[in-house]
């Protein structure tokens, strides 16, 4: 505020100056309007610089997230044509909204790279959870893996699936959810991920669906079902989202 302060006092003494040798030349009226306009201008430009001087004070950086601030849990699927999918589902436990990308690296049990694969979550907000899948195509046999997570602390897209109102009925070999938009916004691209888990909490199936009408979307108040299912009987199932908004 004292660099602004200097430029007043300079302005103001300069408009004194002008007055003054307007009046040698001009009437007492005529040079009091002229003092009178070159004031108004001088206080226009006074508040416009500090209203720029206090936004560049008051902007704040987010700060940056780390992998510790979020649960992850892993789940691998093998499917009956040699591929492999290996899920990531994730927690957000930060203040803030973020973009996951992440490089996986696939190892069967004698420590050979046998794959690698790329996945990502568009946005996910403070306090939801989504998942990420790796497609590893015709790989088969992975013992371990290891990846690499990079966070977009400013995502190009809202999050949404906090704002999602989520029905399951699981019958005997499937699973019908309904989802309900509650937020203000359309939820674009919404997809459902089921995974089926046996007795000893092994994925013996999978399926994804998305819910969204010819628009790709659900509106706001508007509902959208979909039926995930497997062939031979599950235990349990666990069922999660991805999805997003415009950030306008």
């Amino acid at each position: 505020m004292k660099r602004i302060t200097v430029k007043v006092l300079a302005v103001t003494l300069a408009a004194a100056m002008t007055a003054i040798m307007s009046t040698a030349c001009l009437s007492v009226t005529e040079a009091g309007e002229t003092t009178s306009g070159t004031l108004a201008t001088t206080t226009e430009v006074d508040n416009r610089e500090t209203e720029e001087t206090t936004t560049e004070e008051t902007t704040t950086t987010a700060k940056p997230v780390s992998k510790s601030e979020f649960d992850i849990q892993e789940y691998k699927y093998e499917n009956s044509i040699g591929d492999t999918l290996y899920f990531l589902v994730v927690k957000n436990n930060s203040n803030q909204a973020v973009g996951i990308s992440f490089n996986m690296v696939a190892y069967d049990k004698n420590n050979n790279t046998i794959g690698a694969a790329d996945g990502s979550i568009n946005v996910i907000g403070p306090g939801e959870e989504s998942i990420g899948t790796c497609y590893f195509d015709s790989v088969k046999g992975i013992d371990h893996v290891e990846y690499d997570l990079s966070f977009d602390d400013a995502p190009y897209y809202e999050p949404v699936i906090g704002k999602l109102e989520v029905v399951k009925n699981i019958n005997k070999k499937n699973v019908v959810v309904t989802v309900t938009n509650k937020g203000e916004k359309p939820a674009q691209f919404v997809e459902a991920y089921a995974l089926f888990f046996n007795k000893q909490g092994k994925i013996i199936g999978y399926r994804s669906a998305y819910l969204t009408d010819n628009d790709s979307e659900i509106k706001p108040g508007a509902k959208r079902s979909a039926q995930l299912g497997v062939y031979k009987g599950f235990n349990t199932v666990k069922v999660y989202f991805t999805g997003r908004a415009d950030a306008n």
